[in-house]
């Protein structure tokens, strides 16, 4: 399981079932990173979530959990574009932690499957181990505190990202997916979630723009308002330049 980015599409006789990549760096230690990663984030999200309810006493405080989670999950669109631009600009699949992201991107526009044989593992498991932190410590910092409508819309805002951010790549595969579920088409048509359409976007010429990936909420505004651009701009008078 260490071979690089050189043979990135499937050989005839590779199997075409979901299952660890064969491509780029990916370990059995990072396996069972992402197996411990993904099962805290669903456990933390869970109790995390009760809490909140049980918290919730009026019609009030319930528009404000709905608002502050609405609010999450559209953070989590936001991100999941500006890690993908970054993914499919900077960096290399050997940097720590941020490098199985760029593997991942790259990988995937040089075959566009190859998401698709990756299983339910190794879709989630890099953005379980970067956001299953913040529950953390919502989870430690933030106790129950009845009556306390800033510590309940923090809680709802975290716990919406996280679990956005849980999302993102498997949306991403779905939207990949030539036979999906129908409650996953169900959820695409309403877009929910990202769809195949709408994805496909950023696979047309340079793949340069349509980076959001959970929903594609916020392709439309970050393009608008050049946010990538000036990404770039920064990061060049910076010194830090893009790694095709």
């Amino acid at each position: 399981m260490s071979q690089t980015l050189d043979a990135v599409a499937p050989k005839e006789n590779e199997p075409k079932a979901a299952g660890p990549s064969k491509v780029g760096v990916y370990t059995v230690g990072h396996r069972r990173l992402e197996i411990f990663a993904i099962m805290l984030h669903l456990s933390l999200s869970t109790v995390i979530a009760w809490r909140v309810f049980h918290e919730v006493r009026n019609w009030r405080e319930a528009g404000t959990a709905v608002l502050w989670t609405f609010l999450g999950y559209l953070a989590s669109d936001m991100i999941s574009g500006l890690v993908h631009w970054l993914a499919d600009n900077y960096g290399t699949p050997t940097m720590p932690i941020f490098g199985a992201f760029v593997r991942t991107f790259r990988e995937h526009h040089l075959d566009q499957k190859a998401i698709t044989r990756h299983d339910f593992i190794e879709t989630n498991g890099d953005s379980c181990i970067i956001s299953v932190w913040l529950l953390v410590l919502v989870a430690w910092l933030l106790p129950t505190a009845p009556g306390s409508t800033s510590t309940m819309a923090i809680q709802c805002f975290i716990v919406a990202l996280c679990v956005g951010t849980l999302l993102t790549s498997q949306a991403h595969k779905w939207a990949h997916t030539e036979k999906v579920p129908r409650g996953v088409r169900f959820v695409q048509s309403l877009r929910l979630i990202i769809s195949r359409q709408h994805h496909q976007l950023h696979h047309r010429g340079k793949h340069d723009t349509h980076f959001c990936i959970t929903t594609g909420w916020m392709n439309p505004i970050l393009s608008t308002f050049g946010v990538y651009k000036v990404l770039a701009r920064v990061f060049k008078a910076v010194g830090i330049h893009p790694t095709p």
